[in-house]
């Protein structure tokens, strides 16, 4: 078809021109389940809010110790006329009176935790909606290109059929 628009023939179109092979490009129909699952496996931001978490978790354990009396032990060598050499030990503990400081770093952390956990809420949503867009979108162009296929295949029984009406004298050029 594409040469006759060109008013070659077959052997003169190869000689001027080279076609390349096409690859057939295959792909695999997805899920919308399995797309969904695939793409949050491999987001790095979903992952570097699962390292958020895990850092203030940890901080969340080292602000646990602000609850405890702070404990120092000491040990000195020591030189005495009377005992001769020796050593002192010194026990200092500071008891935290107040536990506004470990309360407030508790309540932080805790809303730091529930922010992130909600960003991460809200990703995995926008990633749900942004997979299932596409998989519709490609579906859509999927049924244009098979409904593109079938008229044109129509359109060429009709060509067909005109041909046949024009040969016989029945149709005019046009």
């Amino acid at each position: 078809e594409f040469l006759k628009y060109l008013n070659l023939d077959v052997k003169t179109f190869f000689k001027l021109y080279r076609l390349s092979s096409l690859q057939n490009v295959s792909h695999k129909h997805k899920g919308v389940k399995e797309a969904i699952q695939f793409a949050l496996e491999h987001r790095p931001d979903l992952k570097v809010y699962d390292y958020d978490k895990e850092k203030l978790m940890l901080d969340d354990k080292y602000s646990n110790l602000l609850k405890y009396p702070d404990l120092k032990l000491a040990l000195y060598g020591s030189h005495d006329i009377q005992y001769g050499n020796g050593f002192k030990f010194a026990l200092e503990m500071d008891f935290p009176v107040e536990q506004s400081k470990y309360r407030a770093k508790s309540m932080e952390i805790k809303s730091s935790l529930i922010n992130i956990e909600k960003k991460t809420e809200m990703k995995i949503i926008n990633i749900k909606i942004t997979v299932r867009n596409i998989i519709s979108t490609l579906n859509t162009l999927l049924d244009n290109i098979k409904r593109s296929k079938a008229e044109i295949q129509l359109v060429e029984k009709l060509e067909d059929a005109e041909n046949k009406k024009y040969k016989s004298g029945l149709s005019n050029i046009f």
